[in-house]
């Protein structure tokens, strides 16, 4: 697989593990690797990634916002959320705002490989945790809540 990231991330430990994974067992080219929205929004529009891996919670602007600024200067570039929040409003805010895939942590590095080889051929890469939330949504309960129920008018409760 041959691409260009740049990474976001304000870990700096987790930063060069993945810098030094990616670059040496994937063999791809790292252009910039980055602890925070500002510093990267900055960068990265020079360096032109093929693909930008961006932690979600980031010190200042968060990842989701540096991912929507992003997109609109490099409509291309494929950004995959790496992140501890394992909620599916979280992955959807993501999406709807330009991000290409949304991976949790923890994960192992095939399942990085593998989420950053099916982005760059177009895919959407999706933890399990969030699939799982996608597939399986809490059902829904028919029964009102007695206390709601308590604050509607006579007329309110007969449509009940």
């Amino acid at each position: 697989m041959s691409c260009r990231f740049a990474i976001v991330e304000d870990c700096a430990e987790e930063r060069g593990l993945y810098v030094e994974y990616l670059t040496s067992a994937c063999r791809l080219r790292c252009v910039g690797a980055y602890p925070n929205a500002e510093q990267a929004l900055r960068e990265i529009p020079s360096k032109r990634p093929d693909l930008v891996l961006m932690d979600l919670r980031l010190p200042g602007m968060s990842g989701i916002e540096c991912a929507q600024r992003l997109k609109r200067v490099l409509p291309k570039v494929k950004i995959v959320m790496i992140t501890g929040v394992a909620k599916l409003d979280s992955a959807k805010e993501s999406a709807g705002k330009g991000a290409d895939g949304y991976v949790t942590k923890p994960f192992g590095m095939k399942e990085l490989r593998e989420a950053i080889g099916f982005a760059l051929a177009g895919g959407v890469p999706v933890s399990r945790s969030i699939w799982d939330q996608l597939a399986h949504p809490p059902a829904y309960s028919a029964t009102p809540d007695p206390a709601l129920v308590r604050r509607l008018t006579p007329k309110e409760r007969k449509l009940t």
